[in-house]
């Protein structure tokens, strides 16, 4: 029987003075971070600045592991760890460019969601699952002769692929916005592919945002031109499908000083704290403000101020693209006999860059906003269908404005309230 020799044990190390002067510094240092951390997560939970149960427990979440991922990212926000999280992020950023999980960097100050990047296990399944979805809302609002429309858009890593540099983006994604578009069309959906639309977007004017194109490059959104191009073609397909706005009013439109603009994506990679020349480079944007007129007269008040100020003004005339007033919210129309007609349901992307009064003016309307920022497929559409106004005063259209990257995604709890 052949024994097995083991190597002697390596000699043991004396202690030296050093480590007995740092041991307990070091000991006594992250103590008291613990201890810090602790009290402060405990009073930010006290004084309510902290809720680690933002949704009501269920057995099914509990046991599926929702309750306890719920808490830990609430502990995230906790004062310590979420200082912590802001040092080191803006750490490694200056010292090695990385922008953290959820942001990439493409080249020329490009930076994407990562989210656009990411294949879902059963994507085909769930994308079917959304478009069955928006067949039996259609069937539905029409039941009490309402319409929908679809509006889906484009991933800014699609529009802007050649921004890119060596960022992958799965080529299974290519043929994702128009097989879906058109297996939409095919059940008898109206829907727009908002993509050739924003692809036509003209060169940036002087002072408009950098570079070409219909994105922003620090944000996940469009940028003005790019609204405003969706916003056209909406209206378009709007009056293609016979539906008349109401009720009727015109816009005037005001160009204001360039400024620079923050991008989510800055924020979202958690350097948003840094000094500004530490940042990527802001975009740059002459923002569009809006004034509703009450006819020739009110417009020609309107211009005269506007000229008195020294500002730049024009009116939108018909279905041409200009600015308008901020669209009314539920809460604002709820009972009132002149309610508009049309609302929109969707995402952020109906909340910025003025998406949704380029379709006012477009339109000579107004229109419910009924948007939620972080909404995905389904949280605006749940909180407007179960709201009081859907009720009260029921739309003639619903336009649904849905991003690309949130077809496939995994469906959990996002069902669309409407029954």
């Amino acid at each position: 029987m052949t024994q097995t020799h083991l190597p002697p044990p390596p000699p043991t190390q004396p202690v030296t003075w050093l480590a007995r002067l740092t041991g307990p510094v070091a000991g006594a240092c992250l103590s008291s971070f613990m201890l810090v951390g602790l009290v402060t997560t405990v009073y930010s939970v006290a004084t309510g600045k902290l809720d680690l149960l933002p949704k009501a427990p269920t057995w099914a979440s509990f046991l599926d592991g929702r309750v306890t991922q719920g808490i830990a990212d609430a502990l995230a926000g906790a004062p310590v760890p979420r200082e912590s999280a802001r040092i080191e992020r803006g750490f490694s950023w200056m010292a090695i460019g990385d922008l953290g999980p959820r942001v990439r960097e493409g080249c020329q100050g490009w930076l994407f969601l990562a989210d656009e990047f990411k294949p879902h296990p059963n994507a085909e399944a769930n994308a079917q699952s959304r478009l069955q979805e928006l067949v039996r809302a259609k069937e539905r609002l029409a039941s009490q002769g309402a319409r929908l429309l679809v509006a889906v858009v484009p991933d800014k890593s699609r529009m802007e692929a050649a921004n890119l540099c060596g960022l992958y983006r799965p080529a299974v994604f290519d043929t994702r916005l128009k097989g879906w578009t058109d297996a939409l069309a095919a059940a008898g959906v109206d829907v727009l592919d908002l993509q050739p639309a924003m692809t036509r977007t003209a060169a940036p004017t002087e002072g408009e945002d950098d570079g070409p194109g219909a994105f922003l490059r620090t944000d996940t959104h469009w940028n003005e031109r790019g609204a405003r191009s969706a916003a056209q073609a909406v209206a378009q397909k709007v009056q293609a499908m016979g539906v008349n706005p109401s009720p009727t009013q015109q816009y005037l439109t005001t160009q204001q000083k360039p400024t620079a603009r923050a991008g989510d994506l800055v924020r979202l990679a958690g350097i948003d704290s840094l000094p500004v020349s530490r940042q990527p480079q802001a975009d740059i944007q002459r923002a569009t403000t809006f004034a509703a007129t009450d006819g020739f007269d009110g417009i020609d008040k309107a211009v005269g101020a506007t000229q008195a100020n020294g500002s730049a003004a024009t009116v939108a005339p018909g279905n041409q693209a200009a600015s308008a007033s901020s669209a009314p919210t539920e809460e604002d129309l709820f009972g009132d006999a002149k309610a508009p007609n049309i609302a929109v349901i969707g995402t952020s992307f109906s909340r910025t860059s003025n998406f949704v009064p380029f379709l006012q003016a477009a339109l000579n309307t107004t229109v419910v906003n009924a948007a939620m920022d972080g909404g995905d497929f389904s949280g605006a559409a749940r909180q407007y269908f179960q709201g009081p106004t859907f009720k009260e005063t029921p739309p003639a259209l619903v336009i649904w404005e849905i991003p690309e990257r949130v077809l496939q995604q995994p469906r959990r709890q996002d069902d669309i309230g409407l029954k």
